[in-house]
């Protein structure tokens, strides 16, 4: 596909090429967004700059690695998984004693790529 312009981002070739290849990131992020208690995308459109206006809006950032996932949710309960050991994310961790320092490490690694004001 020729483009007129650069694209942010990495090209997936390589691990359509080879899926069994090496990973070509450490981790995957992503936030979604919940106005009025609805994720974003999922019905009319809503003003941004609203945000936080209603009680249940709030944002989600999730990092999740090979070996694990921590989700942040803004007014809510955070969760961590290990996905080693909890494939199917079922024991919430987040609260264990023996996981914090990890946890803070994801949590600076997710947040260094977003812009928190």
């Amino acid at each position: 596909v020729d483009l007129d312009r650069p694209i942010d981002g990495r090209s997936f070739a390589p691990l359509v090429a080879e899926p069994d290849g090496p990973p070509i990131r450490d981790f995957i992020l992503a936030e979604t967004f919940r106005f009025g208690g609805q994720e974003g995308g999922a019905g009319k459109h809503v003003d941004p700059s609203t945000m936080g206006d209603r009680p249940r809006d709030g944002v989600n950032l999730s990092i999740r690695t090979l070996k694990d996932k921590y989700i942040f949710h803004y007014r809510d309960i955070d969760e961590y998984y290990d996905l080693q050991n909890d494939p199917h994310e079922n024991h919430n961790l987040a609260n264990d004693p023996s996981v914090q320092t990890r946890i803070a490490e994801l949590q600076q690694q997710g947040f260094a790529y977003i812009k928190v004001e």
